[in-house]
């Protein structure tokens, strides 16, 4: 009679165990494909982080280019500029000088000196005898006229100090071209710092490209190197890191004194060569191929 009486119980019982292992089993099998749905979203999110960075790196590359170009620019426009002003300049000398040669020919006809003359009418008194140049005894000659001594001077003024328009008794004179006592000082050149263009290679990318610019800098002053210059070549990724590939510019003096003849000068694991500039007529087809 008891058995009779909990067969229907047993019964429920197995089929709570049934529904229940279902269950599990359905539950078990929904968080697996969750599982795989996370995973997946995860790859997605590493691959698109990785385009970020490829994206940036490639923005402040060509941010790089575009800048370095305006400067080429803003400095062929200066350039321009000062040519024009030396340009401009010329011709005014260059029109002074046939006046100048004019005014000569018309004097010469009522002269017999060869000296151009030019007449100031200024009573020589203690007051109001300006002497405007230093000059010798032939140079200044004086005359009475109603009773007053007047002075005629030629008052030269040179190339060099030419204003647009000549004054009231000036003439143009060249420029002194014989040099005294021997002097030879005022012959020399100007000395330019020259800088020494190379690549580093093998530059660890984890921070930022300007970041690793001025820590690249500071380790170069540390060790009393100047660098004048630095520029990202390429950032490369290999074997699951990624690396710099930068151009460098370096004092030349402080290049061929403390670095071509010092293996160990740049840390370990980075190594360099001399830049040669990418040539786009020889190699379209690989535009990278020089930094590999």
């Amino acid at each position: 009679m008891i058995k009779d009486n909990m067969k229907p119980m047993n019964d429920k019982i197995d089929k709570l165990n049934k529904n229940f292992e279902n269950e599990t089993k359905m539950l078990k099998n929904k968080l697996y494909e969750k599982d795989i749905l996370i995973t997946n979203l995860q790859s997605q999110i590493h691959e698109s982080r990785d385009r970020i960075g490829k994206l940036q790196a490639e923005v402040k590359l060509q941010a790089q280019q575009i800048k370095d170009k305006d400067d080429n620019i803003n400095e062929n426009e200066k350039q321009r500029q000062l040519n024009d002003k030396i340009i401009s300049r010329l011709d005014v000398i260059d029109n002074k000088l046939k006046k100048q040669n004019a005014t000569e020919k018309k004097s010469t006809k009522n002269d017999t000196s060869t000296d151009i003359v030019y007449i100031s009418k200024q009573p020589i008194t203690s007051e109001n005898n300006i002497v405007l140049h230093e000059s010798n005894s032939n140079d200044c000659d004086n005359y009475t006229e109603d009773n007053k001594i007047y002075t005629a001077s030629k008052n030269y003024v040179d190339y060099s100090t030419l204003t647009n328009d000549l004054q009231y008794d000036e003439m143009v004179r060249p420029i002194e071209t014989k040099v005294t006592d021997n002097d030879t000082a005022i012959f020399r050149g100007v000395v330019r710092k020259r800088t020494k263009r190379i690549v580093l290679y093998n530059v660890i990318a984890d921070k930022p490209y300007e970041l690793v610019s001025s820590a690249v800098k500071t380790y170069a002053e540390q060790k009393d190197v100047h660098i004048t210059f630095t520029k990202l070549l390429k950032k490369r990724e290999s074997r699951g890191k990624s690396t710099y590939i930068m151009r460098v510019n370096i004092n030349e003096d402080d290049f061929f004194n403390k670095i071509e003849t010092d293996n160990q000068f740049w840390p370990k694991g980075i190594y360099w060569r001399d830049y040669v500039p990418y040539n786009s007529n020889t190699n379209n087809n690989k535009p990278d191929s020089q930094w590999d």
